[in-house]
């Protein structure tokens, strides 16, 4: 997706989305959609001690009544609505989830290791 940075501070696109079908009904006229936007923060320490690499991205999780997002053919004929409106909102969990990435060997042993067993 697009793409815009400034600094150290990157702004990209969210590139998800999420169909919501109910075979034989037909699509209601006020469609409320919730979507809960959960933050994933990556650290990625740097093998020379050198400063750490944080990135992120957000999980999305769509939450939606199916019994209010679809009529049956007599409710929707029965319906004196002439709009369908669709209501999204947006909100981000108190919580968060930080992985936390650092190399399984400094370099002082990786070059032991390759001495002690290359000569």
């Amino acid at each position: 997706g697009q793409e815009y940075s400034n600094g150290n501070y990157f702004l990209k696109q969210l590139n998800f989305y999420q169909s919501f079908y109910k075979n034989d009904f037909i699509l209601a006229r006020n469609l409320p959609v919730s979507l809960s936007l959960t933050k994933v923060a990556n650290e990625t320490l740097a093998m020379d001690g050198g400063e750490a690499h944080f990135s992120g991205i957000y999980v999305p999780t769509f939450t939606v009544d199916y019994n209010s997002l679809f009529y049956t053919a007599d409710q929707f004929i029965r319906s004196t609505l002439t709009l369908t409106t669709l209501t999204v909102i947006i909100s981000e969990t108190p919580y968060y989830v930080k992985n936390l990435q650092q190399p399984i060997a400094k370099p002082s042993e990786i070059v032991f290791q390759n001495l002690l067993f290359i000569t």
